[in-house]
């Protein structure tokens, strides 16, 4: 992945044991696409934590974005709720938003819940890069 790195990175510490437990990476390619890479575990509190870099990453401007999930753990419904209300925004305002390299459990999850459905998704970030370049 060739690209710049923005230095909007934002790591979130518990607020009981102090511990780095999520984060947000962004990075936009040199192609155009919005990398969004996520860690950790996307329940209620993890969710609540990420929203606001996320949110305003994925929901603000029109863009190609490809969700990096590879570094998530868990996936509950509210983390589901906040990739679905991006991907509207984008879908609203003529961009995209694609999800790439979850592992087997977060996989399923998505797979369960219907989500491949209404979001793109992807077994690596290379292929989703290349679907949103390719129309």
């Amino acid at each position: 992945m060739d690209g710049r790195n923005f230095g909007i990175f934002r790591r979130i510490r518990s607020k009981i044991t102090g511990k780095k437990t999520r984060r947000v990476d962004i990075t936009r390619a040199e192609n155009g696409i919005t990398i969004v890479s996520l860690a950790g575990r996307l329940d209620l509190e993890g969710a609540r934590d990420l929203e606001s870099t996320y949110t305003l990453e994925t929901t603000t401007r029109r863009a190609l974005i490809v969700v990096n999930l590879a570094a998530v753990r868990f996936l509950a419904s509210i983390g589901i709720r906040t990739l679905l209300v991006s991907a509207r925004a984008q879908g609203q305002c003529g961009g995209k938003l694609v999800l790439a390299g979850a592992d087997p459990l977060v996989r399923t999850v998505i797979e369960t819940a219907g989500v491949d459905q209404l979001i793109p998704t992807f077994a690596t970030v290379g292929l989703a890069e290349a679907a949103l370049l390719n129309g």
